[in-house]
């Protein structure tokens, strides 16, 4: 799914109060790659993965 850049641009305006332009860059970067294909599940079973380790650890 393609994202309109200026959506996301917003979004880091909105929420990078403050930041410098590295950090917004970063974020960025972090969005436009998160919506291209299924990272956003493919982070959802790493996070899963996670606590299930953490849980298994105690």
């Amino acid at each position: 799914m393609k994202v309109d850049e200026s959506i996301i641009n917003a979004l880091i305006e909105k929420m990078a109060v403050g930041k410098d332009a590295k950090y917004k860059e970063f974020i960025k970067k972090i969005l436009i790659n998160m919506s291209n294909g299924d990272e956003w599940d493919n982070l959802s079973k790493l996070d899963e993965i996670n606590k299930k380790i953490k849980t298994d650890i105690k």
